[in-house]
């Protein structure tokens, strides 16, 4: 027999004769087989054939009689004439045999998003080489696809190139006046740049992002650096460093920590924090941080004769 598509796998056995007792009421019998067609059955009463779908029906296993064969014992012969016809739909994963799903074995395109659960796709699951720009949409791997750490040196090939050329690097622009804690997603973005006039003390806080830790997202022995780039007004403020909500004892460039003092002069200014942190145990970091105060110097720009483009005088 042919079939649309592929043929679905026979489930073969071995002819096999059921017998029951007749009560002369009763017109149901389960059977041990799941036969939903009376053609596949040869079923015999007191010694006469019955006629399929006329004198007999059978759904799920089930064999109903139009009229109750009448009382005896082993009375009710039901013979088992062919196999069952397993459809696609029919089939578990339990059934599959390990590897047996091959690329071969589908159909392209056969594989959609809506047939793949969520985390289904495992670094495990996928072969060498499998992964090739060719096979990938445009923009089709994001951000937030990628888990923390996913990432690591051993996924590259040794012959893998990256080009630099159009290299950005994004900066987390911050429209207000921070203050108090302020919390840096490290995973999210190296660099913070606030245009409003800070308000009062600081407090970083650095973490990895809004659902995990730095400690988190760090192996021992790995590090991450930040800058923040602190616009004042003419108040310079104190600033402390957090991981995770806990203090940290920073190593500051010229054994300096800067410190709070208001001056006039001290309008139009920036102060650039650049933080280093090493993890060095489990939530446990060396962090190396230092300052740099920067402001408008006066007369800032070349002079008028040569206009910057003429020999220094």
């Amino acid at each position: 027999m042919s079939y649309l598509g592929n043929s679905p796998e026979l489930n073969t056995f071995t002819l096999g004769v059921e017998k029951f007792n007749g009560s002369g009421a009763c017109t149901t019998f389960t059977l041990t087989r799941d036969i939903d067609d009376p053609n596949y059955l040869e079923v015999v009463v007191g010694g006469v054939q019955q006629t399929p779908n006329d004198a007999y029906a059978v759904t799920n296993g089930v064999l109903t009689f139009t009229t109750p064969p009448g009382l005896g014992t082993n009375n009710v012969v039901v013979i088992y004439r062919t196999g069952t016809t397993i459809a696609f739909n029919q089939i578990s994963a339990s059934q599959i045999l390990a590897n047996s799903v091959t690329s071969t074995a589908m159909a392209p395109n056969a594989v959609i998003n809506s047939k793949i659960s969520p985390n289904a796709i495992t670094g495990d699951k996928l072969a060498d080489g499998i992964i090739a720009t060719n096979n990938m949409v445009v923009q089709s791997i994001t951000g937030n696809l990628i888990g923390l750490g996913a990432i690591t040196g051993n996924n590259f090939a040794s012959n893998l190139t990256i080009s630099t050329a159009l290299v950005v690097e994004t900066i987390n622009v911050i429209t207000t006046g921070i203050s108090g804690n302020y919390t840096l997603h490290l995973a999210n973005s190296a660099v913070y740049h606030t245009i409003a006039n800070a308000t009062s003390n600081i407090t970083f806080n650095m973490i990895a992002n809004s659902t995990h830790t730095l400690n988190e997202m760090l192996k021992i022995g790995q590090s991450v650096s930040t800058s923040v780039l602190l616009k004042l007004g003419s108040t310079r403020y104190r600033a402390n460093i957090h991981i995770d909500g806990v203090l940290q004892t920073a190593y500051w460039a010229g054994n300096t920590q800067p410190l709070y003092f208001s001056s006039a002069s001290q309008a139009m200014t920036y102060d650039a924090y650049n933080i280093s942190i090493i993890k060095i145990a489990d939530s446990r970091y060396t962090v190396f941080a230092a300052n740099t105060l920067y402001g408008q110097a006066n007369g800032q720009g070349m002079s008028a004769i040569n206009n910057g483009f003429g020999p220094e005088q």
